[in-house]
């Protein structure tokens, strides 16, 4: 049915019909929820597409229907908007969330071969978590620590493809300030002030 590779951006409006045709032809699927929620636009079938064997990666989608680009509260809101649309408390547990946050981002964007995994022959893209912060106590489980409590400030170190770019909350390949302040003079310039 599809000639090309296609990632199917929201899905927020499926009958069982294409929720069968993306499972089937193993397409991706981005799935956005708080930018669907900011819009109002509805609830991805997420967990159908699942049962379905579908690959759902987690996205923010963009600044311009999400104004929190943090793809660890993205897993957060993700997993439990689910959980209260199927009003099933066991949808979508953490380690299935952070699965769709590392590998099946990968695998819907045609990438599974280079990233979303950490083993030989893979780029290493790897933040390490400071996981000594109350809101991350009790650690009984590293899993739903990570999916239900982190937040990018928790983030203390990224390494991309190798290259170590933050290392203790200090980025090292640009200047913050510099940045912050042309993104503020754009979007001033943009808002015609």
């Amino acid at each position: 049915m599809f000639k090309y590779p296609v990632l199917a951006a929201h899905c927020v409006h499926l009958e069982q019909e294409d929720i069968e045709i993306l499972a089937q032809k193993a397409m991706g699927i981005a799935y956005n929820p708080q930018s669907n929620m900011k819009l109002a636009s509805g609830i991805a079938p997420v967990a159908k597409l699942l049962d379905l064997g579908a690959t759902v990666g987690l996205g923010t989608d963009s600044t311009a229907s999400n104004n929190n680009l943090d793809i660890l509260e993205e897993l957060r809101v993700g997993s439990f908007l689910q959980k209260v649309d199927t009003m099933n408390p066991e949808v979508i547990p953490a380690y299935r969330a952070l699965q769709m946050a590392t590998i099946d981002g990968a695998l819907s964007m045609g990438l599974g071969d280079r990233v979303g995994l950490i083993k030989e022959g893979m780029r290493a893209d790897i933040i390490l978590i400071n996981t000594k912060e109350p809101h991350m106590c009790p650690q009984h489980n590293l899993f739903a620590n990570i999916a239900y409590s982190a937040n990018s400030a928790d983030v203390n170190t990224v390494i991309i493809d190798g290259k170590v770019v933050m290392l203790d909350k200090v980025v090292l390949t640009i200047n913050e300030e510099e940045v912050m302040a042309e993104v503020q003079e754009r979007a001033m310039r943009l808002a015609g002030k």
